[in-house]
């Protein structure tokens, strides 16, 4: 298949437990702030970037202080600004955290289990696991360059800008200014609002994708403690190293025990830099998500013969917000369900049949240790699941019934 082949020389690996990351890989690479890239095109790039965003922003925030008595204009602009707002929060946050996301990498890399490390259905499972997170991932991408490509060619036609912008002093439907600002805002759009938003979101999907595979082969890693199983699964695990027991001796029992010990610390840990780092995206998120879906129904319902243009554009905002949430709060809540499994494949994992006491009593601090789920939240104050998403589009739904009564009055 074109695409494994892709995949297997993109991220380096033919591993379907480590593979997620191959299409954000792509993304980032391309516009060079993938974080195994060094090099100083990374900061003169998002210096740009920033500088691209503040002018269009400028510009609309002028031609927005113009929209009140034109609900469709003013309705076109709140659409804008969200997905500026939100293409500058995922740059800063992409760049500002670029080191700790080569570690996360590098983690997954280097210390992940390998899909295969049991010959049981899991290994199927997880095959199947990546090819559905993958399909979405290229459905959405294709989706993108269809809608990015539409909204650069029709202004041009009509001789107009994507983002409808106003300058103070400067005749911009004239030439030069004209195609200098459709130049940054084409260049804006395709390469930093497709390719870093589309990198950001999908690098997220992926380590989570990741760290859910990982659950699952944790589940099954101690499902086969204390059985004939276990000794070819600690014998693959001792092949891979990197877990800190290279070079001591220990009973196996013992030593297949500290490593699935380790590896829930470790995927604990990576749970938590993601909340640390992504805190501030699933708030921008949630926030810009709302106002989409709020501005969409609006559109549809109340705006009385809007062009069709118009239409469009905010009905295709709205559904991609509609995506992008859906993505972020199903694959934290999916993270937070097979993490809530944990505590029950502890305690099915046959310690009770050991004669060794400290063992046993380890295994129980293990269960304990177990029932603290990573919950993946928006600092703290919305966690990023299916229930957040209801939620959203009931508030969604009550900002929209308020916009409709206010234009009514």
């Amino acid at each position: 298949m074109f695409f494994d082949r892709l995949a297997f020389r993109v991220a380096g690996t033919t591993d379907f437990a480590k593979l997620f990351t191959w299409i954000p890989q792509m993304l980032l690479q391309f516009i060079f702030f993938w974080p195994k890239q060094k090099t100083y095109l990374k900061t003169v790039l998002f210096a740009i970037a920033m500088v691209f965003l503040i002018f269009i922003n400028v510009g609309l925030a002028v031609e927005f202080s113009s929209t009140f008595d034109d609900l469709v204009r003013f309705v076109m602009h709140v659409t804008y600004i969200t997905v500026t707002v939100q293409g500058t929060a995922k740059t800063l946050v992409i760049y500002i955290n670029n080191g700790e996301l080569e570690v996360i990498l590098d983690d997954i890399m280097t210390k992940f289990w390998p899909y295969d490390l049991l010959e049981t259905k899991l290994k199927k499972e997880l095959k199947s696991f990546y090819y559905v997170i993958v399909i979405i991932m290229i459905s959405l991408v294709t989706f993108g360059v269809l809608y990015s490509s539409m909204i650069m060619i029709t202004p041009w036609a009509s001789r107009k800008f994507p983002f409808d912008v106003s300058y103070p002093n400067i005749d911009y439907n004239a030439s030069p200014y004209y195609e200098l600002i459709y130049l940054v805002q084409i260049f804006t759009i395709q390469y930093f609002l497709f390719c870093l938003v589309l990198g950001c979101d999908y690098s997220f999907l992926a380590i989570c994708s990741c760290v859910i595979a990982q659950y699952k082969l944790l589940q099954n890693a101690l499902m086969a403690f204390h059985t004939p199983l276990m000794e070819e699964v600690n014998r693959k695990l001792r092949r891979i190293g990197n877990d800190g027991l290279e070079g001591k001796m220990y009973p196996i029992h013992k030593e297949y025990f500290i490593r699935c010990v380790n590896h829930h610390h470790l995927l604990l840990g990576i749970t938590k830099k993601m909340n640390s780092m992504f805190s501030s995206i699933e708030m921008v998120q949630l926030s810009c998500s709302m106002t989409g879906v709020c501005i969409g129904l609006f559109s549809l319902t109340a705006l009385e013969d809007p062009p069709v243009s118009s239409l469009v554009i905010i009905l295709s905002f709205t559904a991609i917000y509609f995506n992008e949430l859906f993505v972020y709060c199903a694959i934290g809540n999916e993270l937070h369900y097979q993490a809530s499994f944990l505590p029950e494949f502890v305690f099915k994992s046959n310690w009770n049949e050991l004669a060794d006491k400290e063992l046993t009593r380890d295994f129980m601090f293990m269960l304990q240790r177990s029932q603290d789920i990573p919950q993946l939240s928006a600092y703290n104050l919305y966690d990023i699941n299916m229930e957040s998403y209801i939620k959203v589009f009931k508030l969604s739904f009550s900002f929209y019934t308020f916009l409709t009564t206010m234009k009514e009055k």
